[in-house]
C-alpha cells in the first residue's frame, strides 16, 4: 500500500522518522549506507559520506533514500531523486516521495494527517 506525499509537506514528514538508509549504484550491485539527511528548500543534503559513494552519485545520479519506520508494523517513506556533488555534500533533487507499507497488513495504523 503507498501513499504520495506532496512535497511541500515532506519536511513535516521526515519529522516522524530517524536515520535513512541511501542506495546508490554500483555495477553490478547497489550500495547501502546510513545517512541523516537535512531537507534544504526542495533538496535533500547529505554530508560525510564516503567517497565511493560521491563516485557512484557520479556515475549513476539516481538514488533512493528509505526511512524505515521507528516501530515495527508502520509506514516507510521513500524518497526518489537525483544526486549531484556539491559543496562537499551530496545534494539530492527530490522528484517523488511515497510512504509505504505491507498492503498484506491491513490492521496496520493509518497514517493521520493525510
Amino acid at each position: 500500500m503507498s501513499i504520495s506525499v506532496d512535497l511541500s509537506s515532506l519536511g513535516e514528514r521526515l519529522q516522524d522518522f530517524d536515520s535513512a538508509i541511501l542506495i546508490t549504484h554500483s555495477t553490478p550491485y547497489v550500495k547501502l549506507l546510513e545517512v541523516k539527511p537535512k531537507l534544504i528548500r526542495d533538496r535533500l543534503i547529505v554530508r560525510d559520506v564516503r567517497q565511493s559513494t560521491y563516485e557512484n552519485v557520479v556515475r549513476n545520479p539516481h538514488v533512493t533514500l528509505a526511512w524505515p519506520p521507528r516501530h515495527h508494523d508502520v509506514w516507510t517513506l521513500i524518497v526518489d531523486g537525483v544526486g549531484s556533488v556539491e559543496s562537499g555534500a551530496l545534494s539530492i533533487y527530490i522528484e517523488r516521495a511515497t510512504l509505504h507499507k505491507n498492503q498484506a497488513n491491513v490492521d496496520w495504523p493509518i497514517w493521520s494527517g493525510l
